[in-house]
């Protein structure tokens, strides 16, 4: 017996039904992944050739059903081109606002006479764009355990919690603050401050992002230093060592770690404070709708 010289082809549908039959989007057959993204290739990465039979030589529609939520379903994409075998849909650049969604969309090509064809396990992959990230949830930071007179951490950044600790308002849109405060020893060796410069950590689990947002690493390091308005503070002149606060950032892990060197005072009594912020950023899915952080996060 000859053998076989090609693998034998699935029996197409078309071949025993007169409803409509979807056999591959853009040529696949599982795995498909929707995505509203255009991208910036050759061909739009949101059109989408849908291949099968039945579908009438009438326009009808082409949708997608999920578990959407701020977009009423099902979502309809814009057809191009319609013929009873092969459908050219366009997915809507302007679509926003949803999370990706791993295979919980079914899309369905309908006919004007109703018979409809579906396919279950689509998923969508969300237009990515870089915005700030307006807060970070407090229960995600870890201060020094130092005692400090003051140790605060304020995010969302806003002029009535800047206002509780007697803080200016940073130079530029930030997603969190830090001041601390603290009457430190003085010794009556050298000049009365401590032998080496202080320095303390903060850290910042960036673990807890919603899955599809990241950290943008191009701003991981870039860290805004404040000076607060220190006569609100009841600090009133005198005389610093170091008068500049350091502030430094980088990523280990999924952690990002802030070190500080506080600024070392002397005002009838040695003293330190550091007010600085941080200003970051992420990349996720589009929609001022969407929060980067899960909604239980404090």
């Amino acid at each position: 017996m000859e053998r076989a010289k090609y693998a034998s082809q699935p029996i197409s549908m078309c071949r025993f039904t007169t409803d409509p039959v979807v056999e591959t989007v853009s040529g696949r057959q599982h795995a498909i992944v929707l995505t509203p993204d255009p991208g910036n290739g050759q061909y739009p990465a949101n059109q989408y050739t849908i291949r099968g039979c039945n579908f009438g030589s009438v326009q009808g529609k082409v949708q997608i059903y999920g578990s959407f939520i701020n977009n009423p379903t099902p979502v309809q994409l814009g057809i191009d081109s319609w013929d009873d075998n092969q459908i050219l849909v366009t997915f809507n650049p302007k679509f926003q606002n949803e999370y990706d969604l791993n295979s919980k969309l079914t899309l369905a090509v309908v006919r004007t006479d109703g018979h409809d064809a579906k396919m279950p396990g689509v998923s969508l992959y969300a237009t990515r764009v870089s915005r700030s990230l307006a807060r970070i949830p407090q229960s995600l930071v870890k201060v020094p355990t130092t005692h400090f007179d003051v140790n605060a951490y304020v995010s969302p950044v806003t002029g009535p919690a800047l206002k509780e600790w007697s803080l200016t308002p940073p130079s530029q849109p930030t997603s969190a603050v830090f001041w601390l405060y603290d009457s430190i020893w003085s010794s009556n060796v050298g000049d009365g401050y401590p032998p080496n410069r202080l320095s303390f950590s903060d850290s910042i689990d960036f673990s807890q992002l919603r899955p599809g947002f990241t950290l943008d690493p191009n701003l991981q390091a870039i860290v805004g230093k404040y000076y607060p308005d220190l006569s609100g503070n009841g600090v009133d002149g005198g005389s610093c060592k170091y008068m500049d606060v350091v502030v430094g950032a980088n990523m280990q892990g999924s952690n990002l770690l802030v070190g500080v060197q506080p600024a070392e005072c002397d005002n009838s009594g040695k003293f330190i404070y550091a007010y600085y912020g941080l200003q970051l950023s992420v990349t996720g899915p589009k929609g001022d709708l969407l929060d980067p952080w899960p909604g239980n996060l404090q």
